[in-house]
């Protein structure tokens, strides 16, 4: 899980580094992952991303989660970066309506409201 939000974060900061110019992100690589800290129920866990380099096909990050200010997972993550009409053609009419609802969800996310 802690994996997941760190991935989730990366992806989000890749979609506004390249203005939503494609649909999906998708975790490519998790290295140097490790563990530190658990995160007990009701703790939080404060996610840091890390632009680090462009990559061919997305971007590499590197991850930190934090819970009361100690180490709890750290990690480089590579996320690919496409849309679904580059994989397959057919499908290319879903990533205008997916880059839709990513950017609704993202001002959702930013601002805590959307208006629909």
């Amino acid at each position: 899980m802690m994996l997941e939000a760190m991935t989730q974060a990366a992806g989000w900061l890749l979609h506004k580094r390249r203005q939503f110019g494609k649909s999906i992100t998708v975790l490519k690589e998790a290295r140097n992952v490790k563990y530190g800290r658990f995160v007990a129920p009701g703790n939080f866990l404060r996610v840091e991303i890390e632009f680090f380099k462009d990559t061919e096909a997305g971007a590499t990050f590197k991850a930190a989660g934090i819970v009361d200010q100690q180490q709890a997972v750290s990690a480089r993550l590579e996320l690919a970066y496409f849309n679904l009409g580059d994989k397959q053609p057919e499908l290319a009419p879903l990533d205008g309506n997916l880059l839709t609802h990513t950017k609704k969800r993202f001002e959702l996310l930013r601002h805590g409201s959307v208006s629909i």
